[in-house]
């Protein structure tokens, strides 16, 4: 073969090779798809915003979560305003711009609108709150992102909760360290909207409780059945409530429990507040 052969030979070889190693080097690097099905989804999404606006559905989260506290509170009303109570309801949980921490429960009616799901935030943070609402044969979805705090434990100081619609209940247990088998004090403060003395109103101002409600704190370990413990609380001044509970000692060992606030209105509205307690490690 002449020198002009092998070389136009060796120059294809070359050429060849450069284009297999292009193709690979591509091959190796492609990035997945983002959306598999962009058409679909956009289809999906126009629907979901056209149910919205044909049923005028609201929803209502507090404005402070902890996390671990369960169960998951909010409120649902149509375009009137009015509360809505017949439908199927979903939640759903997910930390912000993530997939990561997904939980998902089923809602649970609690009339006049309320809803609740035996949901908890496991950590503190930006987390995305989906709700798929089945009402009428149509399926309209919301999404809310709330921000959450630590959990607060009464067994370190006085917790606070936020109440449906506005407003705060504080519950304070001492002396601390708190102990079982011995005299517990409770304090409640309750402060509810500005605008009534009843939870029905959704002003976001506060002031200290004026109302009538009567106020009962009980406490349970998860899971365990220690009898029934449940104290009603004197009023002791605007707002506040105060009275006297004892733990007892659990034969497991376990120091979990659940302190679990009450307010009952004279029109029949109650709210139900959920604080975590842990008591500190007893030396026998």
């Amino acid at each position: 073969m002449s020198r002009l052969g092998i070389a136009i030979a060796a120059g294809c070889a070359a050429a060849l090779g450069a284009v297999a190693a292009t193709i690979w080097v591509g091959a190796s690097v492609r990035e997945d798809t983002v959306v598999a099905h962009p058409y679909e989804d956009g289809l999906r999404q126009d629907a979901e915003r056209q149910a919205r606006a044909a049923l005028g559905l609201s929803v209502w989260l507090p404005g402070q979560h902890d996390a671990d506290a369960r169960p998951l509170l909010f409120e649902l009303k149509d375009r009137a305003g009015r509360p809505l109570v017949d439908a199927a309801v979903t939640v759903q949980l997910s930390r912000a711009e993530t997939s990561r921490g997904e939980l998902g429960a089923p809602a649970r009616a609690l009339g006049g609108g309320r809803w609740e799901a035996d949901l908890a935030f496991p950590s503190p943070g930006a987390w995305d709150v989906r709700f798929d609402v089945v009402r009428e044969g149509r399926r309209v979805r919301m999404e809310r992102r709330v921000l959450v705090r630590a959990a607060c434990d009464l067994g370190a100081g006085p917790c606070a909760r936020a109440i449906e619609g506005g407003g705060e209940v504080t519950l304070e247990l001492g002396p601390r360290p708190l102990r079982t088998m011995a005299e517990l004090a409770v304090r409640v403060t309750v402060r509810e909207p500005a605008a009534a003395t009843t939870p029905t109103s959704t002003s976001t101002s506060t002031r200290t409780s004026t109302s009538t409600a009567t106020v009962t704190v009980s406490f349970s370990m998860p899971g365990m059945t220690m009898g029934e413990n449940r104290s009603t609380l004197a009023a002791a001044g605007a707002g506040t409530y105060e009275g006297k509970a004892v733990l007892v000692r659990c034969a497991s060992g376990r120091r979990d429990w659940t302190a679990e606030v009450e307010l009952a209105y004279p029109d029949g509205a109650r709210r139900t507040l959920r604080f975590p307690l842990t008591l500190p490690e007893e030396r026998r």
